[in-house]
């Protein structure tokens, strides 16, 4: 996946979003390891497609049994909160091929420089409502 995302555009970026930037590479490569530095260990995870996974081992058992390609699109930053825009292409087991590139919007919350808290929303216009922000919280765009 293309996540030079976050190497275009500002190059001021913030301490939140660079604690976020390593996320979509660490879970298209599945590496676990990756993210256990980049969250809490009780990291609350919300809106998943299916039973919301709990904290880190949860979260790692999701990495290790998906197959996800994230693209970021967005990123919007007040605070401590940073919500992204991206693209998922998912593999299924059940069925060959990839599906078609599906939307979505993500809220990090950071506490001291981890991810506290990750929310999934089907889109950043309820990712942003969600968390509060709006179109003039917009820290990096995507140049393509």
């Amino acid at each position: 996946p293309d996540v030079s995302f976050f190497a275009m555009g500002k190059t001021d970026t913030s301490p939140e979003i660079e604690a976020v930037r390593a996320w979509p590479q660490a879970v298209s490569d599945g590496d676990v390891s990756r993210l256990t530095g980049l969250v809490a260990p009780e990291v609350q995870l919300e809106g998943w497609p299916t039973e919301d996974p709990s904290g880190l081992a949860g979260l790692s058992q999701w990495v290790e049994s998906t197959r996800v390609q994230l693209a970021p699109r967005r990123v919007f930053q007040r605070g401590p909160v940073v919500v992204v825009e991206q693209s998922a292409l998912w593999w299924s087991q059940d069925a060959p091929g990839v599906s078609q590139p599906a939307q979505a919007g993500m809220v990090f919350e950071l506490v001291n420089g981890s991810i506290a808290r990750l929310a999934r929303y089907p889109d950043v216009a309820r990712a942003l409502e969600a968390a509060g922000l709006d179109e003039s919280d917009l820290a990096v765009e995507r140049v393509r």
